[in-house]
């Protein structure tokens, strides 16, 4: 088991860097000890860390969306190399039909971050246009197997208070961007402390999209109808669990599942 420390949801209005990383640790004995690996911050750097994301065909080959870049390890953590240094990565996802290529969303950009090569190299998807002129601080990515060509993003603008800035599709085949949905705001005020986004991985027109209340689409995220249920607010993740079809969401107020979608 591998953690990417350092809170990259703490607070931008009183210290972005509040809970400072100490880089990625990992365990091989199922929790009982903890080692640091290659990626080892002082932290009076004051990095932090966004999500990992593990190859789906080499469990040693990982990736690290911090606020210093990407990291990516080919040796279980021995080892990382940084692309981008200096640009806060906020998510990272792989095409579900090719490892090789990976698409990470950048903080403070108007555009996403493609590799083709396995991580090698990295080059910027063209210019989103977004409701306004801010650049997104803050964007989520969500991707399925039922429609491998599609990502999808999920952005917002502005620093505490956010603007929603939209659900967008990045198309691999024509490396294209376009908006789905922008009106109105499904992510509530405060996006650099919460936000998820999750496809379905049998069916790309239902989409579950929250910040600090829950949305659900049905039709490919054209339309979104609150989902609110009995979830407590500031919603940080989802997370599908492919072997008993539970989606799980993590909250302020602790983590729920539905077992129907």
């Amino acid at each position: 088991i591998y953690i990417l420390t350092g809170d990259g949801d703490a607070s931008p209005s009183v210290n972005y860097f509040t809970k400072r990383g100490a880089g990625v640790y990992k365990t091989t004995d199922a929790g009982n000890t903890w080692n640091i690996t290659g990626l080892n911050w002082q932290m009076s750097e004051g990095k932090v860390g966004y999500e990992l994301q593990m190859s789906p065909v080499n469990p040693n080959i990982l990736f690290a969306a911090t606020s210093n870049g990407v990291y990516r390890t080919l040796d279980g953590g021995n080892n990382w190399v940084v692309n981008w240094p200096g640009t806060p990565i906020s998510c990272i996802r792989f095409k579900p039909d090719d490892p090789n290529r990976l698409v990470a969303s950048a903080i403070g950009a108007n555009r996403l971050l493609i590799s083709t090569t396995g991580g090698d190299i990295w080059f910027f998807s063209p210019f989103l246009s977004l409701p306004s002129s801010s650049a997104y601080t803050r964007g989520e990515l969500a991707v399925t197997p039922a429609n491998p060509d599609i990502v999808y993003l999920i952005c917002s603008s502005g620093v505490s208070p956010t603007i929603y800035q939209g659900l967008h599709a990045y198309k691999w085949s024509t490396n294209s961007l376009s908006t789905l949905h922008t009106t109105p705001d499904i992510l509530g005020g405060q996006v650099w402390y919460n936000i998820g986004l999750w496809v379905s991985p049998t069916d790309p027109n239902q989409i579950s999209a929250a910040g600090t209340p829950v949305f659900r689409s049905t039709n490919g995220g054209t339309a979104f109808t609150a989902d609110q249920d009995i979830l407590h607010a500031d919603i940080h993740g989802y997370y599908y669990n492919s072997l008993d079809g539970r989606l799980y969401i993590t909250t302020d107020g602790g983590i729920a599942y539905s077992t129907n979608n």
